[in-house]
């Protein structure tokens, strides 16, 4: 009886500290996509369209980056999901205007 009641208690220590791993690993791929996504807004023009959005979204990085190195892993996926988010609508935003801008093309009318 006392054995499995050590055995429970061996799982349950395990498992809860493999849960506080995987906050870790959620912050760090959190903030790659928020890095790649504020790479992907300046590539399409978000510091000229958008340079509020862009400033927000590198703020929220900033702070993300900040707070994972300080260990505080909710802290940075949060923050790391705003700045993804903040660079997602920042390239939007760019690529919406690019459209704007570039010239349409007219079908040309055959000549008999």
């Amino acid at each position: 009886m006392m054995k499995a009641k050590r055995w429970m208690a061996a799982a349950f220590v395990c498992i809860a500290l493999s849960a506080c791993g995987g906050g870790k690993q959620e912050a760090a791929v959190a903030l790659d996509e928020a890095r790649l996504s504020v790479s992907s807004a300046r590539k399409a023009g978000a510091e000229a369209s958008s340079p509020a959005r862009l400033a927000e979204a590198v703020t929220a990085l900033s702070a993300a980056e900040d707070s994972f190195k300080r260990k505080k892993f909710d802290a940075a996926r949060d923050s790391a999901h705003k700045a993804r988010d903040a660079a997602r609508l920042a390239e939007a935003a760019a690529k919406a205007k690019g459209a704007e801008g570039a010239p349409r093309k007219r079908k040309a009318k055959a000549r008999k």
